[in-house]
């Protein structure tokens, strides 16, 4: 008797063990996740365009026409002959438009410069890029200490403040991320966005705080 008693609560047991996991499974999971954090590969924030959106804007799909590759400008690229006398005017660009030269080294020389001022400043946002016109004034005084990175009297400065290429026109300057900036001759056709075009990316080699 004893023996079938001893049996009857073992089942018992057994039967209560088997209910409650089958209803702790059946349960929602209540787990908090972990919160997911941005990697290291996270795109930084791009920069804004300001003022000429519209004008500088890229055609859309159904516009879009033939451009060259993109040429991604060596960093401190120097301009041969070119002794810095004075660090609160350095007034590169000096060699820009000469007639050794050519569309494609002219901007290489820019893209050098910007990369000088990133060098210095170690901060994107001192470049307001959202036009021609603002793009040189940070860099001909506009910013915190007042250096001069191009004279405001260089001879391709139209009335205006733009830095034009040496067949007259403004060049287009279109930021791609903070430390990435796309600079733009029409060429020789004075058009934006055909096979003359002549493109060059300016990015900084260091970490930008």
């Amino acid at each position: 008797m004893k023996k079938v008693g001893g049996f009857a609560v073992l089942l018992v047991g057994a039967l209560v063990l088997a209910g409650v996991y089958l209803w702790r499974r059946d349960l929602p999971e209540t787990r908090e996740k972990p919160l997911a954090y941005p990697s290291a590969n996270t795109a930084p924030r791009a920069l804004e365009d300001s003022s000429e959106r519209s004008r500088n804007a890229e055609p859309s799909n159904a516009e879009q026409m033939v451009s060259p590759p993109t040429v991604d400008a060596p960093f401190w690229e120097l301009e041969e002959g070119d002794v810095v006398t004075d660090v609160k005017h350095p007034e590169l660009l000096r060699h820009y438009g000469a007639d050794t030269g050519g569309g494609e080294r002219d901007l290489r020389l820019v893209a050098s410069v910007l990369q000088r001022f990133w060098l210095h400043f170690k901060d994107p946002d001192l470049i307001a890029v959202g036009s021609n016109a603002d793009v040189l004034a940070s860099l001909a005084g506009d910013n915190p200490e007042g250096i001069a990175f191009v004279s405001r009297t260089n001879k391709f400065l139209d009335p205006e403040g733009r830095l034009l290429d040496r067949w007259g026109e403004p060049l287009f300057f279109h930021a791609k991320s903070m430390t990435r900036i796309e600079i733009r001759s029409n060429g020789p056709d004075r058009e934006r966005y055909t096979e003359d075009d002549i493109v060059v990316v300016a990015s900084s080699a260091l970490p930008l705080r």
